[in-house]
């Protein structure tokens, strides 16, 4: 993990860090240009389209392949949605056409293909079906899946972005789970990932914890956490808070401070530097149980010297205007308020801080893609900073967008401490991790202590990666420690006892004796629908993965693996592999082992790791 802690000069430092990015990225092993079997569909059903209509070529991207519902004529749809602009050519001649020309071609066998409305639906014999998905899976293991829909695209991804000197609370979980990820899967894609954490390290607050420190920091109550920075740092912050109700003079104490930091005085910058290095180490060891890591916490203290410069451009070119001292930019023309760069007392923004932070960004990391994972309630500053942004043309090619993060509520309530205010995110970690080590204490108690207690983390971080990263953007998460971890219900512990359970088997029985090229077109036929269902899961990985990158969202991705989840259950309800021979054994023993590999794949771009035991 890397940990950059920048000075207001330190834009060397971080084009070094682009370097070295740039440079792990050049040398990962990733299955550049491999296509996989849906993909190949679509690029063959492209070319017979433009062969059809004798015009510009289709791209495999035109056509789309969707699976088709349960009790559905096939397995997937086909469909051309810029095609359908004129329905009675589409419908009328055009997928007549296709069916036609699909029909003739002697290398694919189609047991349905079937005009259904404005789609054309099919399945391939299973023998092809099977043969497509299980080599694919076989040939490319732990990389199955992985793609080239973002390769060489740079993405930077700001998430967690939690403030220095203060705990990390439940509210940053959503931001901080969301982005990793997202972070994962565009690294999947093949895009070249910078990750982000826009440390909140500027500002009065910084003032307050100086005053506050030197007011509080020998109180016992208060030095007892000294061993624990963030708690001691939230401690003394929220005892200011508190006092400056009745003495509004430690607010101006507060400004004073922070004006002798931005001033570079000796003393205020040393204590600065302190509480920031304390908070870099404390997110450091929070991250790693997280299984996180960040490229940079590149925090708002770094764009700093950049202020003055942008507001001053920002007037020059008329995008922003003088009010009085004070600096607004009027987006009212747009639906949007105005915002304040500069307020009347002469000190600088939040919001004038990421308008800087956007463009020296696209100076220092060149990105094609920012994606800011914040709160859904910023949805309005953020849409006033890309407007902004629009109007100074500070993008050229490259976009921004804000994937909204709902609260996290807890039975359908705000979660709170004992104390009544934020729930620490450890707080809600360590009270997962007991219902897990209580589960795990039950379950495997032959395994020693410390066994157990990594099984219980395990599936500490699977219950909360999974519960968040179900949730759509914008919508709230639930975390309720009853349903979480819950074996049988929508939970990441479901998936990963799917995977244990199979893995068990694989052990058990064995592997194949028979290489899967050498079994049988006749057996591969004859496969169980429950085993063919598995198999026709597994193909959809590498399109869901496009799909997650497509919208910005794992949601996807995580409502796929349960999906997954539930066809491996049904499997181990109707096969007992142990009880069949040679080669029906050796055929089932590969759809499983094949299916466990996909899903085990998904789940670690989660960010969910598998048990060897639960």
């Amino acid at each position: 993990m890397t940990t950059l802690l920048p000075t207001p000069q330190s834009e060397e430092e971080v084009k070094n860090l682009v370097a070295s990015i740039e440079a792990r990225y050049a040398e990962k092993k990733h299955p550049f240009g491999h296509q996989y079997a849906l993909e190949r569909l679509r690029t063959r059903i492209a070319a017979t389209l433009t062969d059809i209509l004798g015009e510009d070529p289709l791209l495999a991207s035109d056509v789309t392949l969707a699976a088709v519902p349960a009790q559905h004529i096939g397995d997937f749809a086909i469909q051309v949605p810029h095609l359908m602009k004129d329905m009675k050519r589409y419908r009328g001649e055009i997928l007549p056409q296709l069916k036609e020309r699909l029909q003739a071609q002697t290398d694919l066998t189609f047991s349905v293909l079937e005009l259904v409305g404005p789609f054309l639906n099919f399945s391939l014999a299973k023998h092809q079906l099977i043969a497509m998905a299980l080599e694919e899976i076989e040939s490319l293991g732990s990389q199955y899946g992985l793609g080239s829909s973002q390769r060489e695209k740079r993405v930077i991804i700001e998430y967690s972005s939690p403030n220095m000197g203060k705990s990390l609370h439940v509210g940053h979980l959503g931001t901080t789970l969301v982005g990793q990820g997202l972070a994962n899967l565009f690294e999947a894609a093949g895009a070249i990932v910078f990750r982000v954490s826009h440390l909140g390290d500027w500002g009065t607050p910084c003032g307050m914890l100086q005053v506050g420190y030197s007011l509080y920091a020998n109180e016992p109550e208060i030095q007892s956490l000294a061993g624990r920075p963030s708690k001691f740092y939230s401690a003394i912050y929220s005892k200011f808070n508190e006092a400056q109700k009745e003495n509004p003079e430690l607010r101006e104490q507060a400004k004073e401070a922070f004006a002798r930091l931005e001033q570079g005085e000796e003393a205020a910058l040393a204590f600065w530097k302190k509480v920031r290095a304390e908070s870099a180490v404390e997110l450091d060891r929070i991250y790693e149980g997280l299984s996180i890591h960040f490229d940079t916490y590149l925090g708002e203290a770094f764009y700093e010297p950049y202020l003055r410069n942008t507001i001053d451009e920002l007037l020059q070119s008329d995008v922003a205007t003088p009010d009085g001292p004070a600096v607004v930019v009027n987006l009212e023309d747009a639906g949007l308020k105005s915002v304040l760069l500069q307020k009347s007392d002469g000190a600088t923004t939040y919001f004038a801080r990421d308008v800087v932070a956007l463009y020296k960004r696209k100076e220092l990391f060149d990105y094609d893609l920012a994606a800011y994972i914040v709160g859904s309630e910023q949805t309005l500053h953020f849409r006033q900073l890309f407007e902004l942004a629009k109007r100074m043309r500070y993008l050229g090619k490259a976009s921004c967008v804000h994937v909204p993060i709902g609260l996290i509520t807890q039975k359908g309530s705000k979660i709170s401490s004992r104390a009544g205010g934020a729930l620490g995110a450890e707080e809600l970690q360590e009270a997962i991790f007991e219902r897990a080590k209580s589960q795990v204490d039950e379950s495997v108690p032959e395994l020693t202590e410390e066994e157990r207690a990594t099984i219980a983390h395990q599936l500490t971080n699977g219950a909360l990666f999974y519960n968040q990263l179900l949730t759509a953007p914008g919508k709230s998460t639930d975390f309720n420690l009853d349903n979480i971890l819950d074996m049988r219900g929508k939970s990441g512990a479901y998936l990963q006892y799917a995977c244990v359970r199979g893995r068990g088997i694989l052990r058990k029985v064995g592997n194949p004796e028979i290489p899967l090229g050498e079994i049988q077109e006749e057996l591969l036929n004859a496969l169980d629908e429950s085993a063919l269902q598995m198999v026709k899961d597994s193909l959809l990985l590498p399109d869901v993965i496009v799909q997650c990158c497509e919208q910005k969202s794992p949601h996807p991705l995580a409502h796929y693996l349960h999906t997954i989840g539930q066809s491996i259950n049904h499997f181990y309800q109707r096969i007992r592999i142990k009880e069949l021979k040679s080669p029906e054994k050796d055929l089932y023993l590969h759809v499983l082992e094949k299916t466990v590999i996909t899903l085990e794949n998904g789940l670690r771009i989660m960010n969910i790791e598998v048990p060897d035991r639960m």
